[in-house]
């Protein structure tokens, strides 16, 4: 929006507080005057306004609005909030700085850095930035198990009052030398199925010289691979195929084809079954709230059914009086929801199992039953009792004096496979018993223990040392010293 006023009315709607930012404005208004424009004072005056002025509204209600005025508190602007990283190979990390700016007049905070995935991580930044300053948010994709065109954003949290978050964005065209897509074939048919499921990997070569692909190889029968050529050199299609006829369970293996190319040698795919029976009910059991039930309580099961053909759900019901079971269609021969509604003051009876009863169509599951079990009924888990902790050893009586003896140290009980000291918090623990291991600050017993250093061996007791007694002094006989000769005096 912008407002055409004349230069000597705007002037004279300017008042109070609105002279702070005045001068800016007049200002800017003056460097978009012809130079023949009269001023005076570095107010600016004219005569006869010039006509068709146009003035920016939001310098009438927002002086931030105007260049050079820093606005009110903390205001964080990025210099490029979104960045193209260009082509990238697969597997390589790449780094890269959003640049950012306090244009505001008070310390920004940066609260917070969060990436959009694991893949992308964000390194040290920092988090208070004076007005006026710039800073720096490193990030860091890796584009390994990427293809093709990513999309990844950054999230920034600071204590702009305007814009307190701010999106980041990068996006990369990840380069594979050959491209395998998808990694995995997922299977997932019931017991008994009949027709045979292929699931297609395209596997495309994206260097100039051509590519040679090995025999694919599988090393569970269960799957059957087969690689046909789309293009010669560049594009091949790996068919794999599921066996009939299993069991319910879940079936994996790998799928390696090898390839002419020193970038990718081998080419891994991996193939899941997960055969399912051909009739589910879900939960397998329903539980009941303890005591009497709440008036409304209704607990429901689901019925699936997973095999190709479609059965009817009949006879359905519970062995217990007054208890009711509707059944609601979802699919019409696949899916149905049974509804339970149980009595006010209901008590299962005592003694009696209860069980939700329904019949089939299906030649393998003619007849399907849910325990319903009350949670005061469950059984209680074990308590094992607690070892007692052994004696401690006897005092020994003292020795007489000046008699030696061997000490032998008081036995230990062997470490346990935790490595843990016997003179340590699980000390006292019966030999051959594993200690309770509970980690610091936490309630889980038997979290992982850090093994502390082995317990040094005690050495084997030393034979005692008789130290022989003193024998008295004897007196040796003294020799006398012969005098020697003395010089003749001089008459």
């Amino acid at each position: 929006m912008t407002t055409i006023i004349g230069m000597s009315g705007m002037m004279r709607a300017i008042s109070g507080s609105a002279a702070v930012w005045c001068g800016a404005a007049c200002s800017v208004l003056a460097q978009a005057l012809p130079p023949a424009f009269p001023t005076n004072q570095g107010a600016v005056r004219a005569s006869v306004p010039p006509p068709g002025l146009m003035v920016p509204s939001a310098f009438l209600t927002n002086p931030a609005a105007i260049p050079g005025v820093p606005a009110a508190g903390p205001k964080i602007k990025f210099a490029a909030p979104v960045q193209d990283l260009g082509k990238v190979n697969a597997g390589q990390v790449v780094k890269h700085e959003f640049i950012f700016t306090n244009i505001g007049t008070q310390t920004l905070d940066i609260t917070d850095v969060r990436p959009s995935c694991g893949c992308t991580t964000a390194g040290t930044y920092e988090r208070k930035i004076e007005p006026g300053r710039s800073g720096i948010i490193p990030v860091q994709f890796n584009s390994a198990n990427f293809s093709g065109q990513v999309h990844k954003s950054v999230t920034v949290t600071c204590n702009d009052p305007v814009q307190p978050t701010t999106i980041l964005q990068f996006t990369a065209s990840v380069w594979k030398a050959v491209d395998v897509n998808p990694a995995f074939a997922m299977f997932s048919p019931a017991v008994g199925a009949t027709n045979t499921e292929t699931k297609v990997v395209k596997i495309v070569n994206n260097l100039d010289e051509p590519l040679k692909l090995g025999t694919p190889v599988c090393t569970n029968q269960a799957f059957r691979v087969q690689l046909k050529t789309v293009r010669e050199g560049k594009e091949f299609e790996l068919e794999i195929q599921l066996a009939t006829n299993l069991g319910p369970g879940t079936i994996m293996a790998p799928v390696t084809v090898t390839t002419s190319s020193s970038n990718l040698p081998l080419v891994s795919i991996t193939a899941y079954a997960i055969i399912q029976p051909a009739v589910t009910v879900a939960p397998a059991q329903i539980l009941l709230q303890a005591g009497t039930l709440p008036a409304g309580y209704r607990p429901s099961a689901t019925v699936r059914n997973n095999s190709t053909s479609l059965i009817e759900l009949s006879d359905v019901s519970v062995n217990a009086p007054d208890v009711k079971a509707q059944v609601q269609t979802a699919v019409t021969g696949k899916l149905w929801t049974v509804t339970l509604s149980f009595p006010t003051n209901f008590h299962a009876p005592s003694g009696q199992r209860l069980e939700l009863t329904m019949k089939t169509t299906h030649p393998q599951h003619p007849e399907l039953k849910v325990p319903i079990i009350a949670m005061g009924n469950l059984p209680m888990a074990p308590h094992y009792a607690q070892p007692t902790p052994p004696m401690a050893p006897p005092a020994r009586p003292p020795l007489p004096a000046g008699q030696l003896a061997n000490v032998t140290p008081y036995p230990m009980n062997p470490p346990n496979p935790s490595g843990i000291y016997p003179n340590r918090p699980n000390a006292g623990i019966p030999a051959g018993m594993m200690p309770q291991r509970i980690l610091p600050n936490t309630n889980r017993a038997y979290a992982p223990y850090r093994p502390l250093p082995p317990i040094p061996q005690p050495m084997p007791p030393q034979p005692a040392v008789q130290v022989p007694a003193p024998q008295p002094a004897t007196a040796q006989p003294v020799q006398a010293q012969p005098t020697p000769p003395q010089p003749a005096k001089a008459d």
